[in-house]
């Protein structure tokens, strides 16, 4: 029987993919004269930084956390909800911050995207087993 296996290969490939997050651009501005784009990453921003890196220490716990399934599972929810206000997040910033900013879509934001996907699959695995085991401590 395996438990406590997908859930965990989920959050890890969730954290590896807010690990790329950091280091590519999520969104990109035009220079002036033609010169090509601008790309703004995650660490222009302190405070949009310190929220992934949480996200990210938020993952590493609940990896951690796989004799508890309990707690395990709210550090997830935890995780999920804030992936998506990283997104949000992200959007707001662009769009009122940064004038002629655009999202890269299919490069750095769509890194928090697929990993709150992960977070999602590993929170439905999680119930799946915790369903699991509450069958077997009726039969004993």
């Amino acid at each position: 029987m395996i438990i406590q296996r997908w859930q965990n290969l989920l959050l890890f490939v969730s954290a590896l993919l807010m690990c790329v997050f950091f280091f590519t651009p999520f969104a990109s501005v035009a220079a002036p004269e033609g010169l090509g784009d601008i790309a703004i990453y995650a660490y222009s921003f302190p405070v949009f930084l310190t929220l992934n890196l949480a996200i990210f220490i938020m993952m590493i716990i609940a990896i951690a956390l796989f004799r508890n399934l309990k707690k395990q599972r709210l550090v997830t929810a935890t995780t999920i909800l804030l992936l998506i206000a990283s997104v949000v997040c992200a959007v707001i910033m662009v769009n009122n911050t940064i004038p002629g900013a655009q999202l890269e879509w299919l490069g750095g934001i769509s890194m928090p995207v697929i990993s709150a996907v992960c977070c999602l699959v590993a929170y439905i695995c999680m119930g799946k087993d915790q369903k699991k085991l509450r069958s077997y401590d009726r039969l004993r």
